[in-house]
């Protein structure tokens, strides 16, 4: 009995001491698979900051390149349509003589005013 009783013992604490071994390898596991995790989560966060940066970086060359477009458009279309219109003709010749000769009796009948 005691031969079966210390038999016993020494599988209890075979037993025990396996169940630590494995304990201790399960904890570094779940360290190791936290600290993958956690890189993980850091890749992650890195990652989405540097997309953040980049799509409001894509957002401002986008509105840059709009008004750019609008005024080349602008300054273009202008420049054709001036290029492009007629030349202005002359219809109304004014000879300054002829016009002093028309005014002249009329301006002549008026009198003075005198200022008060």
């Amino acid at each position: 009995m005691a031969a079966l009783t210390d038999e016993a013992r020494q599988t209890m604490q075979q037993l025990g001491l396996d169940g630590t071994r494995q304990g201790e390898q399960f904890r570094r596991q779940i360290e190791a698979a936290t600290s993958a995790w956690r890189s993980a989560e850091q890749a992650a966060r890195e990652s989405a900051q540097a997309i953040d940066c980049s799509s409001r970086t894509l957002s401002q060359r986008q509105y840059l390149l709009a008004a750019l477009v609008g005024m080349m458009t602008g300054l273009l279309a202008s420049a054709l349509w001036l290029c492009l219109a007629p030349a202005p003709r002359l219809q109304n010749v004014l000879d300054a003589q002829q016009l002093a000769a028309l005014i002249r009796p009329a301006t002549a009948a008026w009198k003075p005013c005198e200022g008060k």
